[in-house]
């Protein structure tokens, strides 16, 4: 569409607020039909990062990253203080301390596993060159934390059999 109609270059305003309706409408026909949103954002988010953003002006393209990068910043924010909420509303009378600590250890080394090994049996058995360097993979291996929060939160929606 930004491509055919070269009058969306002209209103860079139009064109990054283009970019957040499509995405967002992905969003809404996916959920009507009771699909996955997430996928659909996904989705759609692929499909338009291939296209439509080689054919946006220089101005939009700046924009539109600002805002979802703000976007997620903030989406981010509200999931950290959701969580630290949680946390001070717990009932910690019923956690098992030792477990609780096993399992933090065992996460740790079983994700260290998961980032570290597959590169070194690619090494080991295609003598190929691993493109990530060893910091790459430390950042990689320490970077769950975002996606643990996140996790936090839809797994608080999930309604429990108890409740």
């Amino acid at each position: 569409m930004f491509k055919y109609f070269p009058a969306f270059s002209e209103k860079p305003k139009l064109e990054s607020s283009l970019i957040l309706l499509i995405g967002y409408s992905s969003y809404l026909l996916a959920e009507s039909y009771h699909f996955s949103g997430i996928m659909s954002l996904f989705s759609c988010g692929l499909v338009m990062s291939h296209y439509t953003m080689q054919n946006l002006s220089d101005e939009s393209k700046k924009g539109t990253v600002l805002i979802f990068d703000s976007f997620g910043y903030i989406a981010e924010t509200f999931v950290f203080i959701y969580l630290g909420m949680t946390i001070i509303s717990f009932d910690f009378s019923t956690v098992r301390y030792l477990f609780s600590i096993l399992m933090i250890f065992g996460v740790a080394i079983a994700r260290m596993f998961a980032v570290f090994v597959p590169p070194a049996i690619v090494y080991v058995c295609c003598r190929r060159e691993v493109s990530l360097t060893l910091k790459e993979m430390k950042i990689i291996w320490y970077s769950g934390l975002v996606r643990g929060a996140i996790a936090f939160a839809l797994g608080w929606l999930v309604s429990s059999p108890r409740e």
